[in-house]
């Protein structure tokens, strides 16, 4: 018989000093209260693009606010190629239980952001990292 989503899934709390499981793709549920401990862990995988707020997310130069604002964020593990970390911020209670059960449709956008439940905004990330490495392959080819 096929194990249900929640069965397959480890979600673990955000807790300070967090130590990611060593490989693998990784769902983290957290709140405001976490974000100071969080947003450097968050920038070690995202970079810049993110920031957490008492009241909200900015991502990518956008402020989304208040109590029915959650944000769902996947990038890749800087230590793990291939696997992805995603970050469920939710400003309340409220706002994690309406996004919980849309998690696995919506997993593989780089953001989704929600406000009582439903999306607000989407994106993808610019792949930058791509592009290094192709100006990299240039350089070593023009020798």
């Amino acid at each position: 018989s096929q194990k249900s989503v929640s069965e397959r899934t480890a979600m673990i709390p955000f807790v300070h000093d967090l130590l990611l499981p060593p490989e693998g793709s990784v769902l983290v549920l957290t709140t405001p209260a976490s974000r100071k401990a969080l947003q450097p862990v968050l920038e070690t995988h995202c970079g810049s693009r993110v920031q957490l707020r008492e009241a909200g997310v900015t991502i990518e130069g956008t402020t989304y606010d208040g109590p029915a604002i959650a944000a769902l964020v996947s990038c890749h593990r800087r230590d793990h190629p291939g696997s992805v970390v995603t970050w469920l911020y939710a400003i309340s209670p409220q706002a994690a239980t309406t996004v919980a059960r849309l998690l696995f449709f919506y997993g593989w956008n780089s953001f989704v952001v929600f406000q009582h439940g439903k999306p607000i905004a989407r994106g993808e990330w610019e792949p930058s990292q791509a592009r290094m490495e192709v100006l990299i392959d240039e350089s070593v080819s023009d020798r």
